[in-house]
């Protein structure tokens, strides 16, 4: 398998609960470099539905694909437009990860 990207990414502390409150996901957004990710979309032109984000539309997605991930059991991750909220998880801890992807690729050799 190889894979190249290039990922802006943080992650939530993990804590010991099966869901983030309000208060986790407010911290995710407040801590997450959306200037970064918008001055990334705005030098290469990077359009969603003919226009650039801005960093509030940014911020909203994010919420709303990180509020996808947490509140349904089924969901493992939410993407859209480069943004990537996900679950991070194991036997004792949660939490949601939040990436934006410019570029990735992966080749799955079959056995």
């Amino acid at each position: 398998m190889r894979r190249n990207d290039f990922i802006l990414s943080l992650h939530t502390k993990k804590i010991k609960k099966t869901k983030l409150n309000k208060k986790d996901i407010d911290a995710i957004i407040r801590e997450f470099d959306f200037k970064k990710v918008h001055k990334v979309m705005v030098d290469l032109g990077w359009e969603w539905r003919g226009q650039i984000p801005s960093i509030t539309v940014l911020k909203q997605t994010a919420r709303e694909c990180i509020k996808a991930v947490n509140d349904d059991e089924e969901v493992e991750y939410c993407m859209t437009g480069g943004i990537k909220a996900y679950k991070d998880r194991d036997e004792n801890m949660y939490g949601i990860g939040l990436d934006f992807i410019l570029e990735t690729y992966t080749r799955w050799e079959e056995e």
